[in-house]
């Protein structure tokens, strides 16, 4: 009789299991062009494009959100909450991929990345950028300032943040001018404007080779007067730096 209980409690348990088990879906959050001809909820694949696009799975006081820059795809695989836990598995990514987490578990093959923020380039070579928070893959603990390198399987320190030399903050910008200081054995640099100082939701993007942007005009969605700039950049080796500290720049009332 002990048997049988055993026999018919083990797949109520199964039931019970599948039945907490909930999909979540992921949300268009923002796009730098608010388009998003080149993405496929339905099949769960994101390609970006030539914006900055970025995907969220809604839960309330948590965060589990995905940020594409240029050129960059992923493919989501399953996506469940199972009581409090929420699991989300990446099948693939290409380009450069950041996650932001709070009580969200990421998966990307051996890798475990629950809360902060991760950058994962894979333009060639794989790296995993914890800015902040702590990650694992196999058996290796990577905090925050670290990256590890998927080929040669290394923990290395994030190359330090560039300093930013004009316009300084909180200036009137009457004349597109952006400088900060040169980093030897930099291969390129990426500026980055946004309305916030997350950098959630940015209007504009370039991959610059030169350690200053110097464009002949500049168009920014009029939102707001005020905007948050950075720069980071990426070495010869693939490995990406800091994000620089975020500086506000005014534009003039004409």
């Amino acid at each position: 009789m002990r048997g049988n209980l055993v026999f018919w409690f083990m797949p109520l348990l199964s039931l019970l299991s599948l039945q907490c088990k909930k999909e979540v879906r992921p949300n268009l959050f923002f796009s730098s062009d608010f388009a998003y001809e080149f993405s496929d909820v339905e099949k769960k694949e994101f390609f970006s494009g030539s914006k900055i696009v970025l995907i969220n799975f809604p839960f309330y006081k948590r965060v589990c959100l995905i940020k594409l820059y240029p050129k960059s795809y992923v493919k989501i695989g399953d996506a469940f909450r199972r009581g409090k836990e929420i699991r989300i598995f990446l099948e693939s990514v290409s380009g450069v991929v950041v996650l932001k987490a709070q009580e969200c578990n990421f998966f990307f093959r051996e890798l475990v990345f629950s809360d902060g923020e991760l950058r994962i380039n894979a333009n060639g070579k794989l790296f995993f950028e914890v800015i902040d928070g702590e990650a694992k893959f196999h058996e290796f603990k990577i905090k925050k300032g670290q990256g590890y390198s998927a080929e040669t399987r290394e923990i290395y320190v994030l190359p330090r943040e560039v300093k930013i030399i004009f316009p300084r903050d909180n200036a009137e910008v009457f004349i597109p001018l952006f400088l900060w200081e040169k980093i030897d054995k930099a291969k390129k640099y990426f500026l980055e404007i946004a309305i916030d100082e997350n950098f959630l939701k940015p209007v504009f993007f370039s991959e610059i080779e030169d350690n200053k942007f110097f464009p002949q005009s500049l168009t920014l969605p009029r939102f707001s007067r005020s905007y948050f700039w950075r720069v980071w950049y990426e070495l010869e080796d693939g490995r990406s730096s800091f994000y620089s500290e975020p500086k506000v720049i005014n534009i003039p009332n004409f």
